[in-house]
């Protein structure tokens, strides 16, 4: 009995709520790396609530579903339960949130935005999100990140010990690799591209406004995600500029769309205020697309020399920028953006979580 119960103490379970939202960054980075877990170590166990919308990735992972709760109520109510039940297993979140009271996991955090700049977010959003992630956080034995600049985050606002929090760098989906002599042309157009929620952080109306600085000849911007009121409030630079034939808001689309879409941009410009890491810009650049993004901190640790950075408050310089970035004729310089995207692999990063479970939670 006593080997029995060791073995259900080292058993490792998965969080899998995130398979009941639509997918943007944060899904993806925790469907890719759940793919690449799976593939490591097969005998991971993934659970969800009911009322996932990704079936065929649910199949795909073995996900078990239980439950009547959604949402919050069941992460916080029904999961710890069915945790303890099962003889408190090692838990991993990998998006930001898990059970506030559950003291056997990790947690992976992508940012505090809510808690540098809760501005940025709804009234409601920003005291949950106050309320409840540092409460994980500190119910975590180990926090998993995706930068050195969320690292000092952590550090610096919650007063994390340094010892307990791990860097492992994400991959870049398949679906966004791009051999560069397949590469598309779009039409004789040019096409800035951004891939942003509709939120404040993410600062489109100084991107809409160097767009138009820049007078560009036969150009358009396209602006692609979604917006969440619940979270983020009310975004006002969708209607200011809906009736502009040059801005196109082409709402949330699939992968697949996104896909075509960073294949025939000229330009990825990405110029939020704050980010933990930056997703669509190294899609960009596995597409074979010039990237321009904002000079913040995470920015300048992910892409070094293989992007052009920018004043993301200064609507004149984003106008520059972007006639620079249209002037050149190649893309960067290749050998710097190859040796950027080398540094990120989903497969490795399932690989470094998963040895850190191992080491330092003594799990085989």
């Amino acid at each position: 009995m006593n080997e029995i119960a060791s073995k259900q103490q080292k058993k490792i379970i998965v969080n899998a709520r995130f398979l009941t939202r639509r997918i943007t960054g944060l899904e993806r980075y925790a469907i890719e790396i759940s793919r690449q877990l799976k593939k490591v170590r097969p005998s991971l166990t993934f659970v969800a609530p009911k009322d996932i919308i990704h079936h065929s990735i649910a199949e795909e992972l073995g996900v078990e579903c239980f439950g009547i709760l959604k949402g919050h109520l069941w992460e916080q109510v029904e999961f710890p339960v069915f945790l303890r039940r099962k003889n408190n297993p090692l838990l991993i979140n990998l998006v930001n949130t898990g059970p506030m009271w559950y003291r056997n996991q990790i947690t992976v955090i992508h940012d505090l935005a809510f808690m540098r700049n809760p501005e940025w977010f709804s009234r409601r959003a920003a005291m949950w999100f106050k309320f409840l992630v540092p409460r994980v956080i500190n119910a975590s034995s180990i926090i998993v990140t995706d930068s050195v600049f969320t690292k000092n985050e952590l550090m610096e606002l919650l007063g994390f010990p340094e010892k307990k929090i791990h860097i492992i760098y994400p991959g870049v989906s398949e679906i966004f690799c791009l051999p560069r002599n397949t590469r598309q042309k779009n039409e004789s157009n040019v096409t800035i591209l951004a891939v942003s929620t509709l939120e404040s952080r993410k600062n489109l109306k100084n991107l809409i406004e160097g767009f138009k600085i820049a007078e560009l000849k036969d150009a358009k911007l396209v602006i692609v995600g979604g917006d969440n009121p619940l979270v983020f409030g009310k975004s006002g630079g969708r209607n200011n500029y809906i009736s502009d034939p040059a801005v196109k808001f082409l709402g949330y689309v699939s992968d697949a769309q996104l896909a075509d879409l960073y294949h025939q941009a000229d330009v990825l410009a990405s110029v939020s205020l704050y980010e933990g890491f930056g997703f669509s810009p190294l899609e960009a650049l596995a597409s074979g697309c010039r990237v321009l993004v904002s000079d913040i901190p995470s920015h300048r640790e992910i892409f070094g020399d293989s992007a052009m950075f920018v004043n993301p408050l200064d609507s004149v310089d984003i106008a520059r920028k972007l006639n620079l970035l249209l002037a050149s004729s190649t893309v960067h310089r290749i050998t710097e953006v190859e040796k950027t995207l080398l540094r990120f692999s989903w497969r490795r990063a399932a690989e470094g979580l998963l040895k850190i479970t191992e080491t330092a939670l003594h799990v085989d």
